[in-house]
């Protein structure tokens, strides 16, 4: 192999390392490889961003635009109810309708998009039915994944194979070329998912519940079980103050749901809502880490006026470390465990010139942070040795180090502290206390674990902010109770509802706090749903996940509103504001129009596709604000950046190299077998990597091996683009089975134990078919 086509697959060797690591997001890393493959030479400067005027990407976002303009006419509604009225409750039937109109609608617009677009509306049928989530919201996501390989729009690994074709010379493949397979893997794997999946699919409810009576979603994510009452005592200090003012949500993760004054509920009160002396709070969290707070009432605080007076004691080093890697990076100090498994005591932490001492436990570190503290001398080395940490100095003076943010607290006799540990205290995780040493007469003894016992009139040297203590001096006498008079959630005004994160929801990566989710949208946040499980307190700081479902509480006003952001998919029975009904022949007749141009071979596919996104707008279906919208356009990036790379590695040799290595194993066994061996690659590698990018990698090596043989490349093709959709086996292989996941109390296990079989039989039937559809 040349020494240039060695470069360029490090290059892509790199770039797979990163796609698999997520150590970047995956457009960026493309867009970087491109960049990188440019000013290597591997690809000439014109035609590096020819990717982004490629008849793929035009194909996408029309497809995009087609598949906004459904949601908005409500058809995917339309086809729930046809649903109900044809099954009349019957499982299999329910289940076999869901996954043909999954495959229908999949097979004209963007696979994720269209499981998005029916969520909801079988969410209702799960209602209606009274059939769990569970047992219909995995034949969503695979029907929806089946019927993108129908045609040659349905899924992005089928728009880019007939780009790489066209690029190659080869003919491209048309709009219904692979309809005869993906027909019969669609028929094959809804019988399957009928006869045999479906029961093995769990009988869970997931995020949610459905009964005529109200309220089960709260019982659903166990609130109950976390809701208490406090009540504020007639005089108190906090009378004319704001909820905000009581920071519960912010150090403790509690919410206040609702207040009871003068015998009227008020629920969902704002953060603005001024406290009366007699409020009842009912609150959401954890009882018992407000009863831990209140502990730490009566502290006497008393600033270190001069250090030169004190004496230290202890074998430690005062050190100052760099945070250089990215593995704790976005993790706490409690997370990392420092203390434990370093010897390191983070007493403060600089960042952009600042130092910061306030909630040292629960700050998130971040790249660059420099950690000042006392690390034990035996560990010292454990420290300078680990890749993601750098020593900045060591041997720092201990009075270096001890100034602005230290000072010590007494613990006053009859305290509630006394007795415990440190530990057992939670000083950091409640109040965002570090404690340093203990202080007795000149004596600072910096060797204090978190087993020291707490004792009256011991005095402690602790990091933070003083006013943590004042502020717990102005909650006064709060009286605390698990007796709720009346814990109902909702009332004709305020609603509790569910939302699942979208595909392209601005909110993943990011906390509630970051975004001001309450202040944004009018909605606090009551619980999250994660992998099969439901989270309730301190969510605050938790950063989100595409596929979480959020339960939340608000006014009902505004949950049509909610159902219209693009961040979200809603779950509940709702009707959105900017639905029009009365649009959709408008949104069908586009379809028509795709079908007879590019079926008839009267334009391209990327004509006949972009001519109905135009006349969707055109027509009042859709405004272009909420085409733009619909665009995930990491995926277009993702993919216009990954064309010209193909072409790069086509052009450079490497492709050449591969195919004779693929030759070279799975020649010998004819052309069946190299049709088994580059799907069965084709379908491993999409099992981790993004299809898109399977195809780009796997596109020319498949027509250099062809070549080579003296074979028809269509079979091959096909069975690489197919292949790379045969996604079942985890909800990470998709992201339409992410989508679900939360939705329907789905675990990682649930996907491989119905999915393994689906898998092997759309294998067999796409190595059975592809030779005799497309002959060698």
């Amino acid at each position: 192999m040349p020494f240039d086509s060695s470069v360029l697959l490090v290059v892509v060797a790199v770039m797979i390392v990163l796609f698999l690591t997520e150590k970047l997001p995956v457009d960026l890393t493309a867009v970087s490889g491109l960049i990188a493959l440019t000013l290597l030479g591997f690809i000439p400067p014109k035609e590096a961003f020819s990717g982004f005027s490629s008849p793929a990407i035009i194909t996408m976002i029309s497809t995009f635009f087609i598949g906004a303009g459904l949601k908005n006419t409500g058809v995917a509604d339309k086809f729930a109810g046809a649903i109900h009225r044809v099954a009349r409750g019957s499982e299999p039937v329910t289940v076999t309708m869901v996954m043909l109109s999954a495959a229908l609608f999949s097979a004209f617009m963007n696979n994720i998009a269209a499981t998005a677009l029916l969520l909801p509306a079988v969410a209702g049928l799960s209602e209606y039915s009274k059939i769990a989530p569970s047992r219909l919201l995995m034949p969503l996501s695979f029907g929806a994944i089946l019927g993108g390989m129908t045609t040659l729009i349905g899924t992005p690994p089928n728009i880019i194979i007939a780009d790489v074709m066209t690029a190659s010379g080869v003919s491209p493949f048309g709009f219904f070329d692979f309809f005869p397979i993906g027909l019969a893997l669609v028929i094959t794997g809804t019988v399957y998912m009928t006869l045999v999946g479906r029961r093995l699919l769990p009988r869970r409810h997931g995020a949610r519940k459905f009964y005529k009576e109200r309220g089960n979603l709260p019982e659903l994510y166990n609130l109950y079980e976390r809701i208490f009452t406090v009540k504020i005592p007639r005089g108190s200090a906090l009378s004319g103050q704001t909820i905000a003012s009581l920071r519960f949500g912010s150090k403790l993760g509690i919410q206040v749901i609702a207040i009871i004054r003068a015998g009227k509920k008020h629920l969902a009160p704002g953060a603005d809502q001024i406290l009366k002396g007699g409020d009842l709070l009912i609150c959401r969290g954890r009882i018992s880490d407000l009863e831990q707070l209140m502990r730490f009432q009566g502290l006497k605080v008393t600033r270190l006026a001069n250090l030169d007076q004190y004496n230290f004691s202890g074998k430690l080093t005062g050190t100052s470390v760099r945070v250089s890697g990215r593995t704790f990076e976005n993790m706490s100090i409690r997370q990392i465990k420092l203390r434990d498994t370093f010897g390191l005591r983070v007493v403060g932490i600089k960042r952009d010139e600042k130092i910061i001492y306030k909630d040292l436990p629960q700050v998130l570190l971040k790249r660059g942070d420099i950690l000042f503290g006392f690390v034990e001398s035996q560990k010292l080395d454990r420290l300078k040795n680990h890749p993601d940490l750098e020593l900045v100095e060591e041997d720092l003076s201990l009075k270096t180090i001890l100034h602005d943010g230290l000072f010590i607290v007494e613990i006053p006799e009859q305290s509630r502290l006394a007795g415990a540990t440190l530990r057992e205290s939670r000083m950091g995780e409640l109040i965002g206390l570090t404690a340093v040493g203990s202080v007795i007469s000149d004596l600072i003894n910096l060797e204090v674990s978190g087993d020291y016992e707490i004792a009256a009139g011991d005095k402690l040297l602790v990091a933070g902010d003083s006013r943590e203590i004042e502020w717990l001096g102005k909650l006064g006498h709060l009286k605390v109770s698990s007796e709720v008079p009346d814990a109902e959630l909702e009332s004709d005004s305020i609603a509790v509802t569910e939302v699942v994160l979208s595909p392209r929801s601005k909110l993943i990566g990011k906390t509630l706090s970051e975004v001001k989710f309450r202040d944004k949208y009018d909605f606090q946040v009551l619980a999250l749903w994660r992998e099969g499980r439901p989270y309730r307190s301190r969510l605050v700081n938790l950063p989100l996940q595409f596929g979480d479902a959020l339960l939340l509480q608000g006014p009902r006003r505004k949950i049509g509103v909610l159902a219209d952001n693009p961040d979200f998919v809603l779950l509940s029975d709702i009707k959105r504001s900017e639905h029009k009904p009365h649009k959709a022949p408008v949104a069908l007749l586009s379809l028509l129009v795709m079908l007879v141009l590019s079926v008839f071979d009267f334009q391209p596919v990327h004509v006949a596709a972009f001519c109905a996104a135009v006349l969707i707008v055109a027509g009042g279906a859709l405004n272009m604000e909420q085409g733009y919208r619909s665009v995930e356009w990491r995926v277009v990036f993702l993919v216009a950046a990954l064309i010209p790379i193909g072409l790069a590695v086509e052009r450079s040799g490497a492709g050449t190299a591969v195919a004779k290595a693929v030759i070279g194993m799975v020649g010998d066994y004819g052309p069946r077998g190299v049709l088994l061996g580059i799907s069965l690659l084709s379908s491993l590698v999409s099992q981790t990597l993004d299809g898109s990018l399977t195809v780009v990698l796997l596109g020319p090596v498949t027509i250099q091996t062809t070549r080579s043989l003296a074979l028809n490349p269509e079979p091959f093709l096909a069975a690489v683009a197919l292949s790379a959709s045969i996604a079942f086996l985890t909800p990470f292989s998709h992201k339409a089975n992410l989508l679900v996941m939360a939705a329907a109390g789905y675990r990682v296990k649930d996907y491989f134990k119905v999915g393994l079989g689906l898998s092997l039989i759309s294998f067999m039937v796409l190595v059975l078919l592809a030779p005799y559809i497309f002959p060698y």
